[in-house]
C-alpha cells in the first residue's frame, strides 16, 4: 500500500512551484492574489474533508483513494490548461478542485495507515508513507525540472515548459488502478494474543467484517470509563467527559493556527526569492526542489524518532528551532543557504505533523475515518486563512513580513499545544 502511493506522488514538488510562480511571477499577480489561490486549493480539501471523513467509516476506502487520485489526475491537466490559457481565474478553479480531490485521496489513505499499524509505531507507518511520497517526488521532480530547465532554455511557450503536467495525471491514474487491484483494505493489524492464548499464524491477520472487530474490543477495554464519545460507551453516552472535549477543542484550535501560520509565508516563497536573492527561475527551482524532497524522503526516520520522543519536549524544541530556521531564512543573501535552510525547516515541519497524526489516530478506533477527516478540514481551513494574511503583510509591509509573523505565532502556540495533549492524553482510546 505504501509502495504504490509513489505514483500519486510524483507530481507533488512541480505543482506546488509551479502555482505561486505561474500566478506570482509569470502572471504578474499581487500578493493577495497569490494568497487567494492558495486558500482556495486549501479550502477545497477543507470542504471535502468532512465529508470524506463521514464516507471513510462506511464506505469502501480504496475505492474512495482511487476516486481522489484519478480526480487528482484531471486537476493536473486543469492547471495546464490554466498555465496555457494564461488565465487567473482558470487556475483559481483549478486549484480549487485539486484541493478538494486530496482530502478524497488522504484521508480514507491514512485511516488504512492506522487500520494496518501497531499504535506503539504508528508515527514510523506515516513516516512509511511520507517516504514513499517523497520518493515519488523526486521521480516527478527530475522528470520535471530537467523538461523546464530544457524548454526554458530553448526559449520554448509554456505549453512546452510545463507540459511535465500532463504526465503526472497519467501517473495518478495508474497509481488508482494499482490500489484497486492489489489493496485488501480489511487486513489490519490485531493486537498479539495474551500468554497462553493461540495466536493466529500470521503476524497481521485479517479482521473478519463484524459489528465490533476483536482488536476494537480489546481497545475499547483499555480506554477509561469516562472515554471518548465517539466510541459509544455506555458511560461516555451518559455524560461527556469535558476534559475530553476541553482537550480535543484546544488541540483543533492549535492545529487550525499551526497551519495557517505555516502558509502565511510558504506560498510566497518564490516571490521572496526573485525579488530578494535570484531572478534566474531555474536557480529557483533548484534552490526549493531539495527542502520538500528531503523532508519526505527521510519521513520514516522522523517518524521512528517520533514514536520515541516525550510529546511535550517534541513540540516546545521542534517549534523553537522553527522560529530560529524562519528568522534565517530570511536574514540570508544567498540562494543555497537559503535552500539549507529550507531543508532544516520543512524536516522539523515533517515531524511535528508525524507527532500530531499519530495523536489523531488515538482518538478513536470505530470513528478513526471521521476524526482524521476533522483534523484534515481544520488543517485545510487553517491553510487557507495563512496565505490572506500573507498576502495582505506582503503588499503592505513587503515581502518578509508573512515570514516575521511566522516566527511569532509558531512561539505563541508551544503552550496552547501542551495544555491541549495534556488533556486530551487520559482519554485517548490508544494509549501511548
Amino acid at each position: 500500500m505504501v509502495s504504490i502511493v509513489r505514483y500519486n506522488s510524483v507530481g507533488f514538488f512541480f505543482t506546488d512551484f509551479v502555482i505561486p510562480y505561474v500566478s506570482g511571477v509569470m502572471l504578474g499577480g499581487s500578493g493577495l492574489q497569490v494568497g487567494l489561490m492558495y486558500a482556495f486549493l486549501t479550502l477545497g480539501s477543507s470542504i471535502s474533508g468532512f465529508i470524506v471523513g463521514y464516507l471513510t467509516d462506511r464506505h469502501s476506502k480504496k475505492t474512495l483513494i482511487a476516486i481522489g487520485a484519478v480526480g487528482r489526475g484531471v486537476a493536473y491537466l486543469m492547471i495546464y490548461s490554466a498555465i496555457v490559457l494564461q488565465s487567473l481565474l482558470v487556475m483559481n478553479i483549478s486549484t480549487f478542485f485539486f484541493g478538494a480531490l486530496v482530502a478524497v485521496f488522504w484521508v480514507p489513505y491514512d485511516t488504512l495507515v492506522s487500520q494496518k499499524s501497531n499504535k506503539d509505531h504508528r508515527s514510523y507507518a506515516f513516516g512509511r508513507r511520507t517516504g514513499a511520497q517523497g520518493q515519488g517526488m523526486l521521480v516527478g521532480a527530475a522528470v520535471g525540472i530537467t523538461i523546464f530547465i530544457v524548454m526554458t532554455l530553448l526559449g520554448l511557450p509554456p505549453a512546452y515548459i510545463y507540459s511535465p503536467m500532463l504526465i503526472y495525471c497519467g501517473s495518478n491514474v495508474v497509481g488508482a488502478v494499482m490500489f484497486l487491484r492489489r489493496i485488501d483494505e480489511n487486513l489490519r493489524w490485531s493486537p498479539p494474543k495474551k500468554e497462553g492464548e493461540q495466536a493466529d499464524p500470521p503476524a497481521i491477520a485479517p479482521v473478519l467484517k463484524t459489528k465490533a472487530p476483536a482488536s476494537e474490543q480489546v481497545l475499547k477495554a483499555e480506554a477509561p470509563a469516562n472515554g471518548p464519545v465517539l466510541d459509544g460507551s455506555a458511560s461516555a453516552r451518559n455524560g461527556t467527559n469535558r476534559g475530553y472535549l476541553l482537550g480535543f477543542v484546544m488541540l483543533i484550535i492549535a492545529f487550525l493556527l499551526s497551519n495557517m501560520n505555516a502558509y502565511i509565508s510558504r506560498p510566497f516563497m518564490q516571490i521572496y526569492l526573485n525579488r530578494d536573492i535570484e531572478k534566474n527561475p531555474i536557480f529557483v527551482l533548484l534552490a526549493i526542489a531539495p527542502a520538500s524532497i528531503t523532508a519526505n524522503l527521510i519521513g520514516p526516520r522522523l517518524g521512528n524518532a517520533v514514536d520515541k520522543v516525550n510529546h511535550y519536549a517534541g513540540i516546545t524544541i521542534f517549534s523553537i528551532l522553527a522560529a530560529i530556521i524562519t528568522w534565517g531564512v530570511i536574514s540570508v543573501t544567498s540562494i543555497w543557504q537559503f535552500a539549507a535552510l529550507e531543508v532544516a525547516d520543512l524536516s522539523l515541519a515533517t515531524t511535528i505533523s508525524l507527532l500530531l497524526a499519530n495523536i489523531f489516530s488515538r482518538v478513536s478506533v470505530s470513528h478513526r475515518g471521521k476524526i482524521l477527516g476533522f483534523s484534515a478540514s481544520f488543517q485545510d481551513l487553517g491553510a487557507s486563512v495563512g496565505p490572506i494574511i500573507g498576502g495582505l503583510a506582503l503588499d503592505a509591509y513587503g515581502v518578509k513580513m508573512p515570514f516575521i509573523i511566522s516566527i511569532f505565532l509558531v512561539l505563541m502556540l508551544i503552550p496552547v499545544y501542551l495544555v491541549a495533549i495534556r488533556k486530551l492524553k487520559p482519554y485517548l482510546v490508544e494509549k501511548f
